[in-house]
């Protein structure tokens, strides 16, 4: 018996051997690995693994024959800090160990795109500095993101296209989120179709003098579903009234901003909430080829003591349809704007003759918003009860 194992030990140990100087990598291979280390439970090389970005990079554009065959890529636990590029015509799958596991953490984007690639992201968080994400050149290409985090500065996805531009991106339990830098922050700024289930896009100004907005769509087509879209400001940050210009630039604090787009946000939460008193925009309508739809959807709007929130800024009568109950109130809204008919609230302490100044009644009143109401700073509300606006004798 022991002569056996002496004469086996050899054997085995060559097989062994064997098995790791003949890992490496197929350069046809449909699916390979990006590790920290390549080495497996046993001992062994994994084959078809990669240490390095640069190096999977590389041999992604420049050794695989076919290189836009469908490839996936299995990312495993760690920080990566060498952006990935999806070029022309890839289609590409970049699967991670879970968002707080695996990493793509840059100084610049983390993710280049170029629109006419197709890759899927699954499970990974994606960190870059002033943009996350960058979607670059003109073309089509289809884009999934499933459970995925960007976090970026200044912006977490920006996006040029070309005329015609017809990319497509599917976004599912995932999450965007974007502070100030180089006084802007816009966590979703693109001109393609977009679709976002179950997921959050959040803008934070953090420094003062800056332009803060969750989405800025320029010719594109989005619908948002049970998700929640959020425009903050942090205590002490001033910002310049919230407004838009021709030049598609957006000034101040704005949730949603729409230039010749196709926007439908439903069953979603729309946040606009600013610590010192900013003049805000919730939902604005830049140019009259927009279309903003906002049905079943519920918003938290606040600023500070003397700020303006305009729940609705629509001055060149594009189709919004953005219809909301105010919660009731003993002392509705008064410095607030949005469009004629689209908000209502009940005030519940009301008498035969009105609501204002208010009375030891307790009668409700449903009020409408109207813009052409605002006798002596009662607010923009038309009393249905009375048949006159709010403080109209």
């Amino acid at each position: 018996m022991e002569i056996r194992n002496i004469i086996y030990l050899p054997l085995l140990l060559s097989i062994f051997l064997s098995s790791v100087a003949t890992a490496a990598i197929d350069d046809n291979a449909s699916v390979v690995n990006l590790r920290i280390s390549c080495l497996d439970g046993d001992g062994s090389t994994l084959n078809n693994c990669f240490t390095g970005m640069t190096t999977l990079q590389n041999w992604v554009d420049n050794v695989r024959p076919n290189p836009n065959d469908v490839l996936s890529i299995e990312i495993g636990p760690g920080t990566w800090n060498t952006p990935f590029t999806c070029n022309s015509g890839r289609n590409i799958t970049l699967r991670g160990s879970g968002r707080e596991n695996t990493i793509i953490n840059t100084t610049g984007p983390a993710l280049l795109l170029f629109s006419d690639c197709n890759i899927n992201v699954q499970d990974i968080k994606i960190v870059g500095t002033l943009n996350a994400i960058t979607v670059t050149g003109g073309g089509v290409g289809v884009t999934t993101w499933t459970n995925v985090d960007v976090e970026g500065l200044g912006y977490g996805w920006s996006e040029g296209c070309s005329a015609g531009n017809q990319s497509k991106h599917f976004w599912f339990s995932s999450r965007i989120r974007t502070k100030t830098a180089f006084g802007l922050a816009r966590s979703y700024s693109t001109c393609s179709e977009n679709w976002f289930f179950g997921s959050e896009i959040t803008t934070i100004a953090t420094e003062s003098n800056t332009e803060a907005v969750a989405l800025v769509m320029a010719g594109s087509e989005t619908h948002v579903y049970g998700s929640v879209v959020r425009a903050i400001s942090e205590p002490g940050v001033t910002l310049e009234p919230a407004s838009a210009s021709g030049a598609k630039t957006v000034k101040g604090m704005v949730t949603v901003a729409a230039y010749d787009s196709e926007i439908h946000i439903h069953g979603t939460g729309i946040d606009l909430i600013s610590a010192e008193p900013n003049d805000v925009i919730a939902l604005l309508a830049a140019d009259p080829a927009s279309m903003v739809h906002t049905n079943a959807s519920s918003f938290s709007l606040s600023t500070g003591q003397g700020g303006k929130i305009t729940r609705i800024k629509n001055d060149y009568n594009a189709d919004v349809s953005s219809p909301f109950m105010w919660k009731q109130s003993e002392e509705p809204p008064t410095n607030f704007v949005s469009q004629n008919g689209a908000d209502m609230i009940v005030e519940t302490k009301c008498d035969s003759t009105g609501c204002h100044p208010i009375p030891t009644q307790n009668e409700t009143h449903l009020l409408i918003y109207n813009d052409s109401c605002n006798y002596a700073d009662h607010g923009p509300w038309f009393d249905v009860v009375t048949g006159k606006c709010r403080g109209q004798n």
